[in-house]
């Protein structure tokens, strides 16, 4: 691991609340209602570890941002797609490391970046919009995630404009009138395994998709809505958190084949399924400049999922451990010195696991699991909080189709199997004790940021 240097840009973590991303420079100094810190305490040190906010006291965890890190963060004059369908359109799309990529609507450039995050090496993404102003502010949030090189971002309207693509693998459409765009971008699609997405936030734009896609004879398409809810994990008080986003989008599907055929033959289920794993895909940032280790099942199909959505995994490392027994040996295999900047646990816990992979998992790493019942994820969840790691989040995916009945035009619902939790985590060091008798933040500012909160 690289320490941070001059000008490099860092995830600074307070609490679950207050979070943020800030270049790094030595002369200035991150300042937040808790207290400041000095940049030039943090340049030359490793990522991964706590920092102590003067005058109060308080700990920050400095870490590299991921991908799921800046979307949140970037400038933007659109509204933003959520990472969870972002992590969607990823795996119905069938974006891997060879994928031509078309964007119609770039908006602040971040499915943009994250669509080229998962085309390297050898894929691209195409993307314009009609917005200059737009544009400007997209260029230097691609340019801020570092893909540049993996993407060509114009001015130009697809609905008027007339281009020379030919076998494009997806085309991603987030625009106000997608449905008109849909008879001009039809004949750039590859014409065996091209796919599409159409974004909408409202059930009359949805409408108006599935007539253009059915007029322009599609085989297959389909329209789904994800709702994401996140546990509150305690010993004796695990139970889904109160608020959460109510509604981002409707994501419609289509394809000049069968889709479900395809996902079928990839082996999703329930458990694993194109929401689940495209959560982990975009939290845990299964990309191929990371090192992964995947600890699973014998009897898990988890790994022949990822070789057909992710298709390279090079830098992968999987170890089968059985659940019954657990026994831990097969982790001896990885070299003593072997650091990693992902681990996964598929569908397996107990305590000697978790102790003995945690050795693996480099300062500032995503340790991350998907479980089929919520116990197991409980006692993920609990060792980490035990392990004094930061970010620490258990939430699971409702997906939800959304159906329009072809004669009367009546829009239904129904809630589709997606069980699971996925749980995620980053490792800290955190040699840092408060001592007695050190300044605290005024109890009255705590009262008030409490009641802000509240309301």
């Amino acid at each position: 691991m690289q320490p941070i240097e001059e000008g490099e840009r860092v995830y600074i973590i307070l609490d679950p609340r207050r979070k943020w991303i800030r270049s790094v420079k030595s002369s200035q100094q991150f300042h937040s209602d808790k207290g400041f810190l000095e940049y030039e305490e943090i340049i030359g040190k490793l990522p991964g570890q706590t920092f102590l906010l003067k005058p109060f006291h308080r700990k920050v965890a400095i870490l590299r941002p991921l991908i799921s890190d800046f979307i949140f963060h970037m400038k933007r004059q659109s509204q933003i797609i959520y990472p969870e369908d972002i992590g969607s359109i990823l795996i119905y799309g069938g974006v891997n490391p060879k994928s031509k990529i078309l964007e119609a609507g770039t908006g602040s450039g971040t499915v943009t970046s994250i669509l080229a995050h998962f085309c390297q090496p050898n894929g691209h993404v195409y993307s314009f919009d009609i917005r200059e102003t737009a544009l400007n502010q997209a260029k230097k949030n691609i340019e801020f995630m570092g893909m540049t090189h993996q993407t060509t971002v114009d001015l130009g309207n697809i609905l008027e404009n007339d281009y020379d693509f030919q076998n494009i693998n997806f085309i991603m459409l987030d625009l106000a009138t997608p449905w008109l765009a849909v008879p001009k971008v039809k004949k750039y699609l590859h014409p065996t395994n091209g796919r599409m997405c159409l974004f909408s936030p409202t059930l009359e734009q949805v409408k108006k998709n599935i007539k253009a896609l059915s007029s322009e004879h599609f085989s297959w398409y389909c329209t789904y809505e994800l709702l994401k809810r996140f546990y509150q994990v305690k010993p004796n008080a695990t139970r889904p958190i109160g608020r959460m986003v109510g509604h981002t989008g409707y994501l419609t599907y289509a394809a000049f084949y069968s889709l479900d055929d395809s996902l079928h033959n990839i082996g999703f289920n329930d458990l694993y399924s194109p929401e689940n794993l495209g959560n982990l895909c975009i939290y845990a940032q299964f990309t191929q400049n990371r090192r992964i280790l995947v600890v699973t099942q014998n009897q898990s199909p988890f790994k022949k999922i990822l070789e057909k959505t992710l298709q390279n995994l090079t830098n992968f490392t999987f170890i089968f451990v059985s659940q019954d027994t657990d026994e831990i040996s097969q982790l001896n295999e990885i070299e003593s010195q072997q650091l990693f900047d992902v681990i996964c646990i598929d569908n397996c816990y107990f305590e000697k696991l978790f102790e003995k992979s945690a050795e693996y998992l480099e300062n500032g790493g995503v340790f991350c699991g998907i479980h089929e019942n919520i116990e197991k994820a409980k006692e993920f969840h609990l060792a980490m909080i035990e392990a004094h790691y930061y970010d620490i989040t258990t939430s699971e995916i409702i997906k939800r189709e959304i159906r329009i009945n072809e004669v009367d035009k009546k829009t239904t619902t129904h809630i589709l199997s997606n069980k699971g939790f996925l749980t995620l985590g980053r490792k800290v060091l955190d040699k840092i004790e408060i001592k007695e008798g050190a300044p605290k933040t005024p109890e009255n500012v705590e009262m008030v940021l409490e009641v802000g909160r509240n309301l």
